[in-house]
């Protein structure tokens, strides 16, 4: 265990202590991140911190794993259950909902020809339709 994880523990043991919750969040969240967070607030009313986007070292990373295994153990003691993991797979769940709906109105539009860069459909117009260069 590196120095950074210690001091992580050693900060979320405080932290609980005085009856503060937070959670320290890496990378970029999207809008399942913000889902996740909400979920945690309302149900834990838990802080999440943004602890780093895309600049994450390996230090900080290790002080973030140890501060948030040391929350996930007190919630565990406390509720009973995991409510950070099933609030991750819940948001993530939401997201992918999301995600299909949007891959699926996607599909009911024309594809580009992307080659020619025309707005026009791949397949080749119908005789009513005009061709790229305007021409029916």
């Amino acid at each position: 265990m590196s120095d950074a994880e210690q001091e992580g523990i050693q900060t979320a043991t405080r932290d609980i202590a005085a009856g503060v919750l937070r959670y320290k969040w890496l990378g970029s969240g999207g809008r399942g991140g913000k889902d996740f967070c909400r979920f945690v607030k309302e149900r834990l009313g838990m802080i999440v911190d943004d602890f780093g986007h895309c600049a994450v070292w390996e230090e900080k990373r290790d002080f973030a794993r140890g501060y948030n295994s040391t929350v996930r153990d007190h919630i565990i003691a406390t509720q009973g259950r995991d409510v950070i993991e099933e609030s991750r797979a819940e948001a993530q769940a939401i997201h992918k909902e999301r995600y299909d709906k949007w891959v699926a109105s996607l599909e009911s539009k024309p594809i580009k020809d992307s080659a020619s860069n025309t707005g026009q459909p791949q397949s080749p117009p119908s005789a009513d339709q005009p061709t790229a260069d305007g021409s029916a």
